[in-house]
């Protein structure tokens, strides 16, 4: 995918001012490369480079030339189809804003080397949202504002004013970097919409179905209390961790480590108020099938050796957070992440594990075939 992002830097470089600048600018950012492909790796400076080199050319700032080359990628990915994938995700700008971080996580299937910035909206409002950012990639910040004003302009006829409120690295030293973002626009058809879909009387109450359902209808689902201990578990779940019931009663940070959204705490305050983000967990199983009964001499929280177990590859799982009222506790509603076919049994998985609805089972097969045919 980034391939694609300095494609996009060379066809509007070269477009808006001749391919004399664009060697130019090569030149002066120390850049080898004439040529750009999509799927091929590239050092995270090189773009950075690119827009130094050209604010220097066209005596402008970096920030001005970063938001330039944010705009040229939307105006880029467009041309090739991806704006109808933006399209879809919901009739309002205020939807994109909520989806675009699973959008990022179903394009690992096509780009699997892609490092994806995660972000989330964390208050909406009639005028606007507050948007949280988190990257691995420094001086991405005004970038990704181009590439917010140019989806807003073209595909949602919305004109944002954006501001940054907060930005700082997660650690100092470190390449983890967080942006709060407060993107004011017209939200006033969404608010009203969500308004009318909450209001009293809106859809008929259902009576209450059994927990244990849910866990059927999502046999890798996790039940978790306000202690953030594990109530219950799928069957599928349970299998893939071990076998063991010990899960039970075990703090979620033992059997779980947190991928998304990135830079927060796995703590119920978080889990709450992300509700509507979709996280993805990753799943830490025990050394042995059921080897928890031979350590019963240990305290009950005691961290045990888990370096996997029917297979060595993690098992990812993708999903929502959804608070049950009822039983006062949060239900991660959610499938496996799986690339393609080859992955299952690294796993320790089979296609019948999958959820029963949905398209997982599609997907794997629809990722197997697609590979299938590239090498004919």
């Amino acid at each position: 995918m980034y391939g694609m992002l300095l494609e996009s830097i060379q066809h509007f470089v070269q477009l808006e001012y001749g391919e004399e600048v664009w060697m130019e600018i090569l030149q002066e950012g120390g850049v080898k490369n004439t040529v750009f492909k999509t799927r091929q790796q590239y050092p995270d400076t090189l773009m950075t480079n690119l827009a130094m080199a050209l604010a220097k050319k066209n005596c402008t700032s970096l920030d001005a030339t970063m938001h330039f080359f944010g705009k040229c990628f939307v105006r880029f990915f467009s041309n090739l189809g991806y704006d109808c994938m933006i399209k879809a995700t919901g009739r309002y700008f205020c939807e994109f804003l909520q989806c675009v971080d699973n959008i990022h996580m179903q394009m690992r299937f096509t780009y699997p080397k892609m490092k994806s910035p995660s972000m989330y909206i964390t208050h909406v409002d009639p005028h606007g949202v507050v948007l949280i950012y988190r990257s691995t990639r420094q001086g991405f910040t005004q970038y990704f504002m181009g590439q917010l004003f140019q989806i807003a302009k073209d595909l949602y006829e919305t004109t944002l004013d954006i501001r940054v409120l907060e930005s700082s690295n997660n650690n100092p030293g470190s390449r983890n970097v967080m942006v709060k973002f407060r993107i004011d626009f017209d939200n006033r058809d969404y608010i009203a919409k969500t308004r009318r879909m909450n209001a009293p009387n809106s859809r008929k109450e259902l009576s209450p179905v059994p927990c244990n359902l849910l866990l059927e209808l999502f046999p890798f689902g996790v039940v978790i209390n306000e202690k953030m201990r594990i109530l219950g578990v799928g069957e599928k779940l349970l299998q893939s961790w071990g076998g063991s019931l010990s899960i039970l009663n075990t703090h979620v940070n033992e059997i779980f480590k947190l991928r998304r959204p990135k830079g927060i705490s796995f703590t119920w305050r978080n889990v709450n108020y992300l509700h509507s983000v979709m996280f993805e967990l990753e799943l830490v199983r025990s050394n042995e099938i059921i080897n928890v009964e031979n350590v019963m001499d240990k305290p009950r929280n005691t961290q045990l050796d888990r370096k996997g177990s029917q297979g060595g590859r993690s098992i990812l799982l993708k999903g929502q957070m959804r608070y049950i009222h009822d039983i006062k506790a949060i239900v991660f509603l959610c499938s496996p992440l799986i690339n393609s076919l080859e992955e299952l049994p690294s796993m320790g998985l089979y296609l019948n594990d999958l959820n029963p609805h949905g398209m997982s089972r599609e997907m794997v097969l629809a990722g197997w075939q697609h590979c299938e045919s590239k090498n004919f």
